[in-house]
């Protein structure tokens, strides 16, 4: 029972302390009903609890308003605001929703010391900016429609946001910031509308010097005589660390009824190096006109880049208006792109094949109406994760076989009048695509060229050609190429889909002799693929007589899963698994063994399997002693042969070498007749430091 007494003790507890928090400051008390009747209606007197409250902690037990929000109910449709907000003295955030007209709100802030947060809908009476001391405690501050005017002391805060969305009447700012102003280096994201007679201040680049994110909201709809056509604004500096720049054109009223026609302007160079550290750059609905000179955004520098032009809905403007300002000329384009581009159009009339995207890495076209095929050679589309969406637009023909070869979900075609699609599609149906249909509906909603369900798919298909040799370290990933096998496959274990349409990838496990890997595709086909394992091959050796003599040897083709047999003068030895040694960006094969037989040379071969090497002959150096290094190679030639000692080069003369076929069942009696020699030259021998061999010595220990 006790778990649903615990919500009623709660809700009597906080209705008591709603009634005792009725005790604020008189003048609290008088502001505040006066606030909530005009606002809820004059029955709301009960302060907290419309208002959010907090003790005092002077001990007289009276409680203090700390957070006001409000909206307009019970059918009022305004309420004009007279009130001093200063009383509030404790109060952290104040929210005001629609319809509410605070008059005295800004002059208010000096004494709301502990102020971090305000909302309004609406301000349009006058302040006194000289007077004002925003509070060090301001963070965040939202106004959606302004008609006064703001003084450098309003921007003079603490606050990371600024947001001013809609210019009224009245409504102006800082022609400039005067060189005494407090650079604010709090400010991150700042929103600001720009409309006739606002003004604007050139120097705001290098007044907020850690601005990340600017919005201008350019009110340029033409909606009555009154309206009277203004510079669109000018930096004189740029920005330090401004990466994200927004123009978003105000052509429509709040009921977005659309403004016919609208000022336009050129599109102002300056904005072409407003920020060295720019990555991102947006251009909403219509207002810059036809360009005369390059939009080169190859200035910056960043790791990728989003470009947005919007041009408007198209339902309301000449085709030829959208965009306008990318357009240039007929014959050329005057958009240069960095790379890692990430390009969105929308709403844009371009024949965008006078373009060259190749520096594109990501691209979304919607609602471009114009009647063209797709130019699939203005793309670079063997970039690695290359996106494409280009949904709903009025595209004609094939859709690019290049489609193909993109991964599942980077690409979107659908809505357009295709006609039809490459056999990768054709070939599976549109229900391979589940939820996710690039195609939208179909290509064609009245054509059959995209079926439902795949195709018998002839084309369907994999090449024998291919590389079928591994190595035996597991190193090995073997290209398996084909045509029109989806873009999944079914128990892939080794296998994978390098790009789609054109190649697996299997990644070879260790082993030796021969093997194969299996899928299924999504067209129902079975598939193997088959590998062999190299033949093992001795190209070096490296011989330690300490105490505790080693002898390592080097090759390829070794046993990297089991026992490895190698064969020194006749005799069988049995090691273990081989281990790879890394040295000098290559891996080395290699085994070791203890208690090399005396003498001054040793042929050797190694068994892998059922495949044995062919042997080869290696030299020591006569006059080395206890405790040196040798490295060792195969003869160069007949009857000579060099070998390294501590770092110097001895030649022995007058030595003949074996040579054994590959295959040899008899490795102990089996020699070379041939004259020839089998072995690696001297360029393809590992010479180690004394120091590297102790290491690799101690690491195989341990």
């Amino acid at each position: 029972m006790d778990q649903y007494k615990k919500p009623y003790k709660k809700l009597i507890y906080n209705e008591i302390n709603k009634i005792n928090c009725q005790n604020v400051p008189p003048n609290q008390q008088k502001e505040a009903i006066q606030l909530l009747a005009l606002t809820k209606g004059p029955s709301y007197s009960a302060v907290c609890t419309w208002l959010t409250c907090a003790p005092l902690n002077d001990g007289s037990g009276n409680y203090t308003v700390t957070s006001i929000k409000l909206s307009l109910v019970n059918g009022i449709k305004s309420a004009f605001i007279d009130i001093d907000f200063s009383v509030f003295v404790n109060v952290t955030s104040i929210t005001l929703g629609q319809g509410i007209y605070p008059s005295k709100l800004l002059d208010s802030l000096t004494k709301l010391t502990s102020l971090t947060y305000i909302d309004v809908d609406t301000i349009n009476s006058t302040y006194t900016d000289s007077l004002l001391v925003m509070p060090k405690t301001m963070n965040s501050i939202k106004i959606m429609n302004i008609g006064t005017k703001l003084g450098v002391n309003f921007f003079n805060s603490q606050a990371y946001l600024v947001y001013i969305h809609n210019g009224l009447q009245g409504y102006e700012l800082p022609s400039n910031f005067p060189s005494t102003f407090p650079v604010n280096d709090k400010l991150i994201w700042l929103d600001l509308p720009v409309r006739q007679g606002s003004g604007f201040p050139s120097n705001i680049g290098s007044s907020f010097k850690n601005l990340n994110n600017l919005q201008l909201y350019i009110q340029n709809g033409k909606f009555d005589a009154s309206y009277q056509d203004f510079d669109f604004p000018t930096f004189s500096a740029p920005f330090f660390n401004l990466t994200k720049f927004t123009i978003n054109f105000i052509n429509f009223d709040s009921n977005y009824n659309l403004a016919y026609p609208y000022q336009t302007w050129p599109f102002p160079s300056n904005l072409l190096n407003i920020s060295s550290n720019l990555n991102q750059f947006e251009i909403i609905n219509n207002g810059f006109n036809k360009s005369n000179t390059d939009l080169d955004f190859s200035f910056v520098k960043a790791d990728s880049f989003i470009l947005s032009f919007a041009g408007g809905d198209n339902r309301y403007y000449s085709p030829l208006e959208s965009c306008d300002f990318i357009r240039c000329t007929s014959t050329k384009p005057c958009l240069k792109l960095p790379p890692k581009t990430n390009l969105k159009l929308y709403w844009c009339y371009l024949d965008i094949s006078t373009f060259d995207f190749k520096n594109v890495s990501s691209f979304t076209m919607s609602q471009n109406k114009l009647n063209q095929t797709f130019p699939v050679q203005i793309f670079n589309f063997n970039q690695e994760n290359f996106y494409i969406e280009i949904k709903d637009n009025n595209f004609t023909g094939t859709v690019p076989e290049e489609f193909c070869y993109l991964k599942m979900g980077n690409f979107y075609f659908g809505n357009n009048d295709f006609s039809d699609v490459p056999t990768c599609f054709s070939c599976l149906g549109t229900r391979y695509f589940g939820l996710y249909d690039p195609t939208y509906v179909s290509v064609n909603p009245y054509g059959t060229n995209f079926p439902q369900s795949g195709t018998t798919c002839v084309t369907f298909n994999f090449t024998n050609q291919y590389n079928n040799i591994a190595k035996t370290d597991g190193s090995t990933v073997l290209t398996l190429y084909g045509k029109d096998f989806g873009w999944y496959i079914n128990d892939p274990l080794y296998l994978s889909v390098g790009i789609p349409n054109k190649y697996l990838l299997l990644s070879v496990p260790k082993g030796i002799g021969s093997g194969s890997q299996s899928t299924g595709f999504s067209n129902g086909r079975f598939l193997s693929f088959n590998y062999t394992y190299e033949v093992p091959e001795i190209t070096s050796f490296y011989y330690n007589s300490s105490d505790n003599p080693k002898l390592l040897i080097g090759g390829t083709g070794f046993n990297f899963i089991g026992k490895n047999n190698v064969t020194i003068d006749g005799v069988v030895h049995t090691f273990s698994e081989a281990n790879s040694y890394l040295y000098n960006g290559s891996i080395y094969p290699i085994v070791v063994m203890n208690n090399f037989p005396n003498g001054n040379k040793f042929t050797v071969s190694i068994k892998v399997g059922n495949t044995e090497s062919k042997s080869v002959t290696f030299y020591l150096n006569s006059s080395s002693g206890g405790g040196s290094t040798t490295s060792g190679s195969t003869t160069t030639s007949p009857g000579s042969t060099t070998t390294t000692s501590s770092g110097s080069t001895t030649t022995t003369s007058s030595v003949s070498t074996t040579s054994s076929g590959s295959t040899s069942s008899n490795p102990q009696t089996t020699s070379s007749t041939d004259g020839k020699s089998d072995h690696p030259s001297s360029s393809s021998i590992l010479n180690v430091s004394i120091f590297s061999f102790v290491c690799l010595i101690v690491s195989i220990i341990v």
